[in-house]
């Protein structure tokens, strides 16, 4: 069966931004929370830029924050797990590539990105346009500058859903 392809509004973070009640149950201890620079965030639009094309993904909008990347992502349910995982990773490769950034060599863990994300199916058009404005505008809410780390794609792009 072939399954439809869905707009998702998902969400993912640093590595330790954010304390799960998985955590607290287990008693994980926490490291310092991964805050992303300017550079980095940078570094990480590009990343989603060029996977975007690589992958031919059809990405409506994004954003990335000091600790969380937002985006809207159009697959179907049982790709888009892949494709969040591989923007995390190559990402995560190209901060290390071009800062020769390792966490581990600051004596902190390892991992940029948290193992998990969450997503929001986009249910229709006026969803769609609440998540992009949602998106755009999320570096306010947060108080950060919005740098290169926004990219919005423009509506004409996105057939009637």
């Amino acid at each position: 069966m072939v399954q439809k392809n869905k707009i998702w509004h998902v969400t993912w973070v640093t590595r330790n931004s954010r304390i799960s009640e998985r955590m607290t149950l287990y008693k994980v201890k926490l490291e310092n929370p991964v805050i992303l620079t300017d550079e980095m965030r940078n570094i990480i639009v590009e990343s989603i830029k060029r996977k975007t094309q690589e992958e031919a993904l059809e990405i409506y909008a994004f954003n990335v924050l000091l600790d969380h990347v937002h985006i809207l992502i159009k697959s179907s349910e049982t790709e888009f797990e892949e494709i969040v995982r591989k923007l995390k990773g190559y990402s995560s490769y190209q901060i290390s590539k071009t800062l020769g950034y390792t966490l581990k060599s600051q004596g902190k863990q390892t991992k940029i990105w948290a193992k998990s994300f969450s997503k929001t199916l986009i249910r229709d058009m006026n969803h769609l346009g609440e998540s992009v404005n949602y998106i755009k505008n999320n570096h306010l809410k947060h108080g950060v500058s919005q740098c290169k780390a926004l990219s919005v794609f423009s509506p004409s792009t996105i057939k009637q859903y």
